[in-house]
């Protein structure tokens, strides 16, 4: 049993790493650099400076090998409530899943490697969406099941959280055009 569960963790910290280098490679294309950090940086996976190096975004990079992947685990709630304030304009969490049949494909990119769809929040829409989660459950007066999330693809209880909408397709858009 605990080979089993190493085994699984060793695969989802390479599924990790891929949608790092992934993110790496795209940015790069863009007209970016793009550095990985050293593992276990807390809250960053990517730091990103323009060519000059006056403008910089830090990135941490969720990925998903699930094609019908609808939320990302991202922090326990006492993890949360850590590092909420510590977020700031540059901060951004990047999501990544494989890309599916019914995804729209820009025109822009239809030459290049596109395996992957990205959705892009602002630390501030991250905060948004991570407290909400919270919100829910301590409005059920009941500690979360597991850790907080943040959905792209909204159910019903997602709905009821009373989020901005849209922002799925916004998220896509932010990937898809992000520059520094």
């Amino acid at each position: 049993m605990r080979k089993k569960q190493a085994d699984n963790e060793a695969g989802n910290s390479l599924i990790g790493t891929a949608g790092v280098h992934y993110a790496a490679y795209r940015l790069t294309l863009k007209g970016m650099i793009a550095l990985p950090t050293v593992r276990n940086t807390p809250g960053t996976d990517l730091v990103v400076t323009s060519l000059d190096g006056h403008h910089h975004a830090n990135i941490q990079v969720k990925m998903t090998k699930n094609k019908r992947g609808k939320f990302w685990i991202i922090c326990s709630p006492k993890k949360f409530e850590e590092r909420k304030s510590k977020l700031g304009r540059n901060d951004y969490f990047l999501l990544l899943r494989p890309r599916r049949s019914d995804d729209p494909m820009p025109a822009h990119d239809s030459h290049e490697i596109n395996e992957l769809e990205g959705f892009m929040l602002t630390a501030q829409e991250a905060n948004r969406e991570l407290s909400a989660h919270l919100k829910y459950w301590k409005h059920r007066n009941e500690e979360p099941k597991f850790n907080l999330c943040i959905y792209v693809d909204k159910g019903p209880r997602e709905k009821g959280w009373k989020l901005p909408p849209h922002s799925k397709n916004r998220w896509r858009k932010r990937w898809q055009e992000f520059q520094i």
